[in-house]
């Protein structure tokens, strides 16, 4: 039995976020309950500790954040439905999204609701771990596909741009991956800028 003290929790938290350099951003990772610690309570310790935002599995799972009063933005870090895009825009909950026809589904769902409220997307894109994400050329055109439904009225933005280390379980091997994650997000970050797509987020 494990026995989680909340306090610690938010503590550690709160002296991560000093240890920050400034314009860095705190997110803390509780999918899948939390690693089976409890959700809500994980959630409102992090949040209470500084956290600026929070990342999740699932729509379900931050749907259950925000029935519990949890206010920061909440990222979902794996496959979201696009048709509840609305949903998701009116509860400041951002999706990762990796293809372009996720796009569309998603600008259709906000166009048929005459969503006001922007659904802020994260551009994923694979750097070794292959479960979700796209390839590196594939970035841009996924990007503009974001920035054609904001033009053409669609309540959509790009929010961040994000990538998983390739070996997760390996310590040793994901700091050596490291600095190859830093060249593809600058790569991103680059060819966005070039096309005038401002991030405001990038993050692994």
């Amino acid at each position: 039995q494990v026995e989680v003290d909340g306090g610690i929790v938010s503590s550690n938290a709160h002296r991560l976020r000093r240890l920050l350099r400034k314009g860095v951003q705190l997110c803390g990772v509780i999918k899948g309950n939390a690693f089976g610690h409890g959700l809500v309570p994980a959630a409102r310790a992090l949040q209470e500790g500084g956290a600026d935002w929070l990342g999740v599995d699932s729509l379900e799972e931050a749907l259950a954040l925000r029935q519990g009063n949890i206010s920061v933005p909440l990222l979902v870090l794996y496959w979201s439905n696009p048709w509840e895009a609305p949903v998701m825009a009116a509860l400041d909950i951002q999706p990762s999204v990796w293809q372009e026809a996720w796009v569309v589904s998603a600008a259709a769902a906000l166009k048929a609701a005459e969503s006001v409220d922007v659904l802020k997307v994260h551009v994923v894109v694979d750097t070794g771990l292959g479960r979700e994400g796209c390839m590196l050329p594939e970035a841009l055109p996924l990007a503009h596909a974001v920035l054609a439904a904001g033009k053409a009225g669609v309540a959509i933005q790009i929010a961040g741009v994000s990538s998983h280390f390739c070996c997760p379980s390996d310590g040793v091997a994901t700091q050596g991956h490291w600095r190859e994650v830093q060249q593809v997000h600058s790569s991103i970050v680059h060819l966005l800028q070039h096309s005038s797509i401002e991030v405001q987020q990038v993050h692994s």
